[in-house]
Parts: structure tokens; sequence; C-alpha cells
């Protein structure tokens, strides 16, 4: 799902996630990867999508398993809200 989100926003964007960080060492990006609650990307740049979009974007970049969708139930909705 992180994934998915993170197509939709590099499509929308035009930019690849995590392009503002710091970390020049993939290791480096891993570690903060798994050991933030950072966003692949800033609010600033998530303010260009649509709300819709944006809201499942970052539903689906929630660590927690119980609050974000599964895969399915997020290419529906962005199915539905493209359409």
């Amino acid at each position: 799902v992180y994934a998915f989100a993170c197509c939709v926003v590099e499509l929308c964007l035009g930019a690849p996630p995590w392009f503002e960080s710091d970390k020049t060492l993939d290791v480096q990006l891993m570690w903060h990867i798994a050991h933030t609650e950072d966003l692949p990307f800033s609010e600033q740049h998530l303010a260009y999508l649509e709300t819709s979009i944006r809201n499942l974007v970052v539903s689906c970049f929630t660590r927690d398993v119980e609050q974000r969708p599964t895969l399915k139930e997020a290419m529906r909705k962005f199915e539905n809200e493209t359409l």
C-alpha cells in the first residue's frame, strides 16, 4: 500500500518519494523510513493533490496496519475518486 501511494504521488507531482531527503545513501534512507513517522513527500507538495486523493495517499502511509487501507481498498477508492 505504501508503494502504491508513492506511485500515485510521483505520477501527480513528477518527483520520486523522499526527493527532498538529505539522506545520501540508500541504507540511511531505509533506516530513516523504518524509524520515523515522516511522510515521503512534504505537506507542501501533497497540498497540490486534490483533497480526496491526498487523504487516500496519507491513509496509505499510516504505520498502524489496523488504520491503513488494504491495497484492494486503496485501489477501489482511487478508481472511484479519479473516474
